[in-house]
């Protein structure tokens, strides 16, 4: 069997797509869930996006393309011999000087 390139570019293309459905699905679910006893806070859920690349600045490039008024993530406590070799998304973030509407908390008891 023979596959061409277009072909080949045709299905990459598919399975990502594929691939971001269900990570949006996902997204969705847990958010619901998490917020099920909100509901008013789940309101304030806008969109949820799935993009490629660099996290810190993707991240940032959304900040900027939405203007966007409060940014808050979570991070996980690798220790800081992982923070020194892996870094952090949020630090990474926080460190371009964003204003003060910024926000970061642990997640407790993961790992």
């Amino acid at each position: 069997m023979y596959i061409d390139e277009a072909q080949i570019s045709k299905l990459r293309k598919e399975k990502k797509e594929e691939q971001i459905r269900r990570i949006k699905e996902r997204l969705n679910k847990f958010s619901k869930r998490e917020l099920q006893d909100d509901p008013e806070t789940l309101k304030h859920v806008a969109s949820i996006l799935v993009v490629e690349g660099d996290p810190a600045a993707e991240i940032l490039q959304k900040v900027d393309e939405l203007d966007c008024d409060i940014v808050i993530m979570g991070t996980y406590g690798h220790g800081l011999i992982g923070h020194a070799f892996l870094g952090s998304v949020a630090e990474k973030v926080y460190c371009t000087g964003l204003p003060s509407q910024f926000s970061s908390f642990p997640f407790p008891g993961v790992i």
